[in-house]
């Protein structure tokens, strides 16, 4: 399975980055679709390296706000959880958790 990738970016922008695919021919694979309802929307792709992309926008946001997922932001223990399911390395869980957004 190839590796996926998200790129959040303001409601401008995310329209912009759509109609630029689409004027070049790049199959959109989902999307656009509201990802959290009412406003979160994303759609997807795959680049020249079979690497999947998600474009992903508050579009009811501001233009420079691209906390984007604050909505599905997950408390610490539920972070420690998840991130445990990828290293047991603690010290490495404990920075990824100091670059939690507060």
């Amino acid at each position: 399975m190839s590796p996926s990738r998200q790129f959040g970016c303001g409601p401008k922008r995310y329209r912009e980055i759509l109609e630029r695919l689409k004027a070049n021919g790049a199959e959109i694979t989902a999307g656009p679709l509201i990802t959290i309802p009412p406003a979160i929307h994303s759609f997807y792709f795959f680049d020249p390296n079979g690497t999947r992309l998600e474009v992903v926008s508050d579009l009811d946001g501001d233009e420079d706000d691209l906390q984007v997922l604050r909505s599905c932001a997950m408390d610490e223990p539920a972070m420690r959880r998840e991130l445990k399911l990828i290293c047991d390395d603690a010290a490495w869980i404990d920075e990824m958790i100091l670059h939690m957004p507060r």
